[in-house]
């Protein structure tokens, strides 16, 4: 006989003959490494029951269950943040329960309606979880602080690790003041085709630093909290609300504008893609604001014919092309959701916030 053969014959019969032997021994074997014990339903299943629990199953990870569950496999550290029982977000096992949603957060219950156009243009009322993406003021970004060191003896940082920061520009800094860590993905670039500068950074919203000496050029900090590794080299800025959870408000203003640039390095976007417009906080936009997207003429003529059309945009009416929800709101410009959309969208597009919309 082969000795691997051998080998694995010798092995199941010392199992089988301890188990016969030892049956408490055997069955403690049987429950370690063939789980027997109660039913339970795993892998594959959406959230069951009123209290949202997830059974995890074989081959299961964050990140694709964030696919699954929230349309967004880069949201695992929200799901993550909701199950502090879950100690390494790498690692969780067949049988672990996991919570899908906070309490507090319902699920809107949808229903199939006849209409004049299967284009339905009444608002969508969404409560929305936001995420760890955001948007740095070109100004901003000029003024940001940058961790260059650790007292930690390893190259990822984590929460409740010290670190010191270099700050390039003056400011007062003191003991206790609390600053948003963020690490840049790309520039956003003008819609002005004459202007080089862009008009601030696209970034991802790393965690939360304290302030604990100032007594030396570099100031020192702790960590407080993180939704990923932290680099030397992130960057820190003023404190920014992170994982929030966006309500629809009513729209007080009638004004209008166009989608800068999106997240996702892509030139059509669709729905549960984020984006950026160029209203914010000075032109009366607020997180909750729905914004719907506007165009007219032919999508199809205008994309893949070459001649001029015969009718003049003009003649056309406006259509509605989908909405966004504002989650983040800036000086002159809006993070943003597409919570709806007919078409794709692209960078350009009419965006426009019609006052009263409740």
């Amino acid at each position: 006989m082969h000795p691997t053969f051998l080998n694995i014959a010798r092995i199941a019969a010392f199992w089988g003959l301890y188990g016969v032997v030892n049956p408490a021994l055997g069955q403690a074997y049987d429950e370690m490494y063939n789980r027997t014990g109660p039913e339970v339903v795993v892998g594959g299943v959406t959230a069951m029951g009123t209290e949202k629990m997830y059974v995890v199953g074989e081959g299961d990870n964050l990140w694709d269950l964030s696919e699954e569950f929230f349309f967004d496999s880069m949201m695992w550290p929200a799901l993550w943040s909701l199950n502090p029982q879950i100690t390494n977000p790498h690692y969780i096992y067949p049988g672990d329960v996991l919570f899908i949603r906070p309490p507090g957060v319902k699920e809107e219950k949808t229903s199939l309606v006849w209409s004049a156009s299967r284009y339905n243009e009444s608002p969508k009322n969404l409560t929305l979880r936001t995420r760890t993406y955001g948007f740095i003021a070109a100004e901003d970004y000029q003024e940001s602080g940058i961790i260059q060191f650790s007292r930690e003896e390893k190259e990822y940082l984590s929460t409740y690790d010290e670190v010191y920061i270099e700050f390039t520009t003056a400011r007062v800094v003191r003991p206790g003041d609390e600053y948003t860590i963020y690490r840049v993905e790309r520039p956003i670039a003008s819609l002005d085709e004459e202007s080089d500068e862009p008009v601030g950074q696209l970034v991802k919203f790393l965690g939360v630093i304290r302030i604990l000496d100032t007594s030396k050029p570099l100031v020192r900090g702790l960590v407080l909290s993180c939704s990923e590794e932290i680099l030397r080299d992130d960057l820190v800025t003023g404190i920014f609300s992170q994982q929030n959870i966006t309500k629809p408000v009513g729209n007080d203003l009638d004004v209008s504008g166009k989608i800068l640039d999106s997240f996702e390095e892509i030139d059509m976007y669709g729905e549960h893609q984020y984006v950026f417009i160029d209203l914010g906080r000075n032109q009366g936009v607020v997180p909750g604001n729905r914004l719907t997207v506007l165009d007219r003429g032919d999508p199809f003529l205008a994309q893949y014919r070459e001649e001029d059309l015969d009718v003049a945009l003009e003649d056309f009416p406006w259509e509605h092309k989908g909405m966004l929800m504002v989650v983040e709101s800036y000086d002159d410009h809006a993070l943003a959701v597409i919570i709806g959309s007919i078409q794709s969208m692209q960078n350009g597009s009419l965006v426009r916030m019609f006052q009263d919309l409740q």
